[in-house]
């Protein structure tokens, strides 16, 4: 089973490189038509080069010769002997506002005129996959002065709104040619000087009648539903967000449940008759997996018998398999497919409706997607019945932020993060350079990321903060961990601590109450929205311990390394495997070195697209034990023993469980993140956020999520620990092994 080998690596690097992230949707011109929005990290972002056609060309920013503005794009040919150069120039735009009627148009010169220069293609995709598009061209026939350039093209044969226009830039000429000025209009006039579909313009802030949160509770089951049973949504022949949006305010607004009923019977009604089939069937298959099934709002008794029966028959003779909107990914979690990402102007704080399909969309997908919904330890109804009101009352876009960071966290799921600069901005834009490791609720610092910042204020390792500005650690815990991801108390402290959000803050100074040597002590203290960081590895992935223990890093033991580790840690009388990490993909390879036999060590819970809402197991047990094949595995006959803490998440754990299966093998550490299982990617208005995907239970069906895999040894970090620079779980480790050996 393949599993996906980033999520640990992306919560760890979090604090660097969020300084970076910068929302397309924010800008003026989020496309950088006009070539003006220079990053210091890719000039001309979010153009970018391919060595599509002939690869011999550069592309360039050019302050000297320019149309409009500070820059215009150069293209030079490359006509150095090793020429390493590429061919096109390309950017995807998102059109965010409504119209069949497009006109785009540049300005554009050569060097020398002569024959066409190349060419630009515009490509208007329906969908992702670009299976429904419109395009056209424009040839780059120039002259020494600047020309415009200038196409007309009608896009009412797809469905708005479209899911984005690819602009190609491919040169031919040997001359140097200047591009500038890129325009889209849309039924005449510029798009970037309209508001996007998605602005609130004037709208205002009305706070809901209940009547109108009990509406739109409804309507986000009855959508949601629609969307993954209904055959024709389904099959996606209505484009689901923009119905939506059409039918939101009559159903916000219906005045009481029978008028609520009449529109959606209604609207039901017009997509059309359902298809007859053979052997339908309302009842939930035989070997279905059940506890996150929840259609018993269909028996409200707010709906109407006629909308009762017809949302039943849809039960009935609903879709069933891969759709538009929810396909298999290789690993048979589900692949949320065909769903425009909004990454617009203004969605950062869009119109009522906009931030309403955010909500409606992610409950739906966690309604019927998520295998760990039994699990939240919340009724995921009420769950969205307390955040209909908040999402529609969101005052600011601050506020609106932080609410949607609360909703995605709501899960409780370590893979259920989301990166966005507005939370982090607000809560902790300045941070510590320092890491810390919560022991009974104090912050004790275990890292300084940067020697020269840290020694400005004095902090030392194994200072334990007790206050930041006045508060203490335990309270920053309970308020901050709405906002970050955790299926447990230890993996939410651990994401608090690894992205400055426990002791970062708004502003440059703060104070810090600590406990040093013993005593109380108060100091101001700087933090920093950026810092180099000093801290580097620099030891092998295997090496050999005092008392001829071997010692393996799981996170930098490489699949080609495996064989040699084996190779020089034969004769030794253990190996301890640490798994305080995210590992590469290796333990197929170390098992075969480890078991003598095949061992079964997970069941895997599949999401049924027969039925959404149901999962199904695997036909087969997850396996380890036989390597591959023509490979001459010797079996290592020395003691096993792994080391485990709350950094131990997805694919570690999922390692963790397979060499659990070694007779005898050891686990010693701590509770680990509880989540397991490859992940399935959400886009939402521009921002990434996941969930895990599969259920990953032991054979004996013991849950790994929330609570973590199996340990054998508790053991912990000290304060003590820390200040003499020791490794208290591979302690205990070493000590367990030398007491089998006596």
């Amino acid at each position: 089973m393949p599993f996906l080998f980033l999520e640990m690596k992306r919560i760890l690097l979090l604090p660097f490189y969020i300084i970076y992230f910068t929302k397309l949707a924010a800008q003026p011109d989020p496309s950088n038509l006009g070539f003006e929005n220079r990053s210091p990290r890719i000039e001309f972002s979010p153009w970018y080069t391919t060595r599509f056609s002939n690869p011999n060309y550069l592309f360039t920013l050019d302050s000297q010769t320019v149309h409009q503005g500070k820059y215009s794009l150069r293209i030079t040919a490359d006509s150095s002997p090793k020429a390493n150069s590429d061919g096109g120039f390309h950017n995807v735009v998102q059109l965010d506002v409504p119209g069949s009627k497009i006109s785009l148009s540049a300005y554009a010169k050569r060097s020398d005129p002569g024959d066409s220069s190349g060419y630009m293609s515009f490509l208007f995709s329906e969908d992702k996959g670009e299976k429904k598009t419109i395009i056209k061209s424009l040839n780059l026939k120039l002259d020494r002065e600047w020309k415009e350039l200038k196409t007309d093209v009608d896009i009412s044969e797809l469905h708005w709104p479209i899911d984005h226009l690819r602009i190609n830039i491919v040169a031919k000429s040997r001359d140097t040619i200047w591009l500038d000025d890129l325009k889209i209009m849309v039924n005449g006039i510029n798009m970037l000087s309209q508001p996007s579909f998605a602005s609130r313009k004037e709208e205002p802030i009305t706070k809901l009648t209940k009547r109108q949160t009990d509406n739109l509770l409804f309507l986000c089951h009855v959508w949601g539903f629609l969307k993954y049973f209904h055959p024709a949504v389904a099959d996606g022949k209505y484009n689901w967000d923009m119905e939506l949006f059409r039918i939101y305010p009559s159903i916000k607004n219906a005045e009481d449940g029978s008028g609520l009923n009449k529109i959606l019977f209604q609207w039901i009604k017009g997509l059309g008759a359902l298809p007859d089939c053979r052997n339908c069937s309302d009842e939930l298959p035989e070997n279905a997996f059940k506890n996150n099934v929840d259609l018993k709002w269909l028996d409200s008794g707010e709906i109407s018998d006629s909308l009762q029966a017809q949302l039943k028959e849809i039960v009935k003779k609903r879709h069933k398999g891969p759709g538009y909107y929810a396909m298999y990914a290789p690993a048979r979690n589900v692949l949320c497919s065909n769903e425009n990402d909004y990454n617009w102007r203004e969605i950062d704080y869009p119109s009522e409706v906009f931030r309403m399909q955010f909500l409606f969309r992610y409950w739906n997908t966690i309604q019927y997607f998520y295998p760990y919904k039994y699990l939240i330890g919340t009724d995921w109804n009420e769950v969205l019945r307390n955040f209909i009101p908040r999402f529609a009352e969101a005052p600011t876009p601050v506020a609106y932020s932080l609410i949607r960071a609360e909703l995605i966290v709501s899960v409780n799921d370590s893979h259920a993060g989301s990166v966005d600069p507005a939370v982090y901005k607000e809560l902790a834009a300045f941070r510590l350079p320092a890491r810390v490791t919560v022991i009974d609720d104090k912050a004790v610092i275990s890292r300084l990321f940067n020697d020269s910042l840290a020694r400005i204020d004095g902090l030392k390792i194994g200072d334990a903060i007790i206050k930041v500005d006045g508060k203490s650690i335990r309270s920053i815990i309970e308020e901050r961990s709405r906002y970050i991801n955790g299926s447990n108390r230890p993996a939410k402290i651990r994401s608090l601590a690894g992205t400055g959000l426990l002791t970062g803050g708004k502003d440059s100074i703060v104070h810090l109450e600590m406990e040093r040597n013993g005593r109380t002590v108060h100091i101001p203290a700087h933090r920093y929205s950026n810092y180099s960081n000093d801290i580097m590895k620099h030891y092998r992935a295997w090496k050999i311990l005092d008392a001829n223990i071997g010692f393996i890093d799981m996170g930098m033991l490489e699949k080609q390394q495996v064989d040699s580790a084996f190779s020089d840690l034969r004769d030794t009388r253990a190996i301890i495997f640490d798994i305080r990490n995210y590992p590469q993909g290796t333990f197929v390879d170390v098992c075969a070195y480890l078991l003598e036999k095949p061992a079964y060590f997970a069941k895997v819970l599949m999401p049924d697209l027969d039925y959404p809402g149901t999962f199904v197991w695997a036909k087969n047990l997850s396996m380890v034990g036989k390597g591959d094949k023509g490979k001459n595995y010797f079996h290592y006959p020395g003691k096993i023993v792994l080391l485990v803490n709350e950094t131990t998440q997805s694919h570690a754990e999922f390692t963790a469980m397979a060499l659990q299966t070694v007779p005898g093998a050891i686990t010693i550490g701590s509770q680990t993140s509880g989540a397991d299982g490859n992940v399935s990617n959400l886009i939402l208005h521009g921002y990434l956020t996941y969930m895990t995907g599969l259920g990953i239970y032991y054979p004996d069906g013991t849950e790994t999520q929330r609570v973590g895999i199996k340990i054998d040894i508790h053991v912990k970090p000290t304060q003590k620990g820390i200040i003499e620079n020791r490794d208290e779980v591979l302690e205990k480790a070493i000590d367990w092994i030398l007491n089998q050996h006596k």
